[in-house]
């Protein structure tokens, strides 16, 4: 099959290291696999198989005339059979399907704002799915929402996964902080993240706990919520055990100098960072949104989100208890390794592509 993937950015968002897993995993398995970014590349474009035909589209404007042509051109020269069109990127696959009628169209919501996805404008979208040929979700909650709110009927929950083919980036990141002591969040600076919940949990741990530190990374914008953490931590003092270090590769081996993830969100999907947590073995906190307790099983603490008490006596638990701390890391990278990979997700993905390309 010759499938095309398009996503907006390659900025180290969830949505984006999905697009990138999924086609350095279906170049591996000897997929004829295009990657398309439509209006900006960034730090993921290292992580691109080789195996991967890329292709950054420089898309301007609301509709992007020029890159729609561009595009148009190469489906036919390629002979592309399926696009895969990951979150925002819809609209502009969508006029694509339209100029190229033959070619299917899967759009794969990741859209992680599940707990308020009703209140979403959904003129746009709903107008889209009248072109779309399926759609992957990534929560049983928004399949639920898809089925009933858009025009497409073939709806399917498929697990985000780990992706271990492509390029393997190194980082050089040395974490501040004590050894053995370090509590990490990989999320980028959007207010569905929360970050300030989890600092204000911190905090009250912070005097007691003084060994332990809090290390957080993801991309900013400088906006208001990004100056709001800044000003949380400053007032409180909180220089000497909270580290900030931006949107990094190289993420496995960062997270292998931690002992605890954690995730304070107010909104989720399928979250990649929970993923990420068990691979690299780490005990895991999350608040209760989205999938994340159906991905945590049992095998980590999951807090109601919005309640600083419940997240702080949580992560205090792991400060305190390691031997539990250790036990429940194990099972969950097991659990992880055993659901959340490409060799238990990818097969099926595969076979609904070939029901649609036939």
């Amino acid at each position: 099959m010759k499938i095309l993937h398009i996503i907006d950015s390659l900025h180290a968002g969830g949505a984006e290291r999905m697009a990138v897993s999924y086609v350095n995993a279906l170049a591996d398995r000897g997929e004829v696999i295009f990657l398309w970014s439509t209006r900006e590349e960034g730090l993921l474009k290292a992580s691109i198989s080789e195996k991967v035909h890329y292709r950054f589209l420089r898309r301007k404007g609301r509709v992007g005339w020029k890159a729609l042509w561009d595009a148009k051109k190469w489906i036919k020269k390629e002979s592309i059979q399926l696009i895969h069109a990951h979150s925002t990127s819809f609209f502009f696959a969508t006029i694509l399907k339209i100029l190229c009628p033959q070619v299917k169209l899967v759009w794969h919501n990741h859209y992680g704002n599940s707990e308020l996805v009703v209140h979403r404008r959904r003129f746009i979208l709903r107008f889209c799915s009248r072109y779309f040929d399926a759609i992957f979700v990534v929560n049983n909650r928004l399949e639920v929402w898809v089925t009933a709110h858009l025009h497409c009927k073939r709806v399917y929950y498929i697990k985000n996964f780990i992706g271990k083919s492509g390029i393997e980036i190194s980082s050089i990141l040395q974490l501040k902080g004590i050894e053995g002591k370090r509590l990490v969040c990989l999320a980028n600076f959007r207010p569905e993240k929360n970050h300030l919940l989890l600092l204000e949990a911190f905090s009250k741990l912070a005097i007691n706990y003084p060994d332990w530190s809090l290390h957080l990374l993801g991309a900013n914008w400088q906006d208001a919520y990004y100056e709001k953490v800044n000003h949380f931590i400053k007032e409180n003092q909180l220089e000497q055990q909270v580290f900030y270090y931006g949107s990094q590769q190289g993420i496995s081996g960062i997270l292998a100098q931690c002992e605890v993830g954690v995730l304070s969100s107010t909104s989720e999907g399928l979250p990649l960072a929970l993923l990420e947590y068990g691979i690299a073995s780490l005990a895991v906190v999350t608040t209760d949104v989205g999938y994340c307790k159906e991905v945590i099983q049992g095998f980590g603490k999951v807090v109601p989100s919005k309640q600083v008490e419940a997240l702080a006596e949580a992560l205090q638990y792991y400060f305190t208890h390691e031997k539990q701390r250790e036990k429940d890391a194990a099972a969950f990278q097991k659990h992880i390794q055993t659901t959340y990979t490409e060799e238990a997700v990818l097969p099926e993905v595969l076979a609904l592509y070939k029901t649609l390309v036939r």
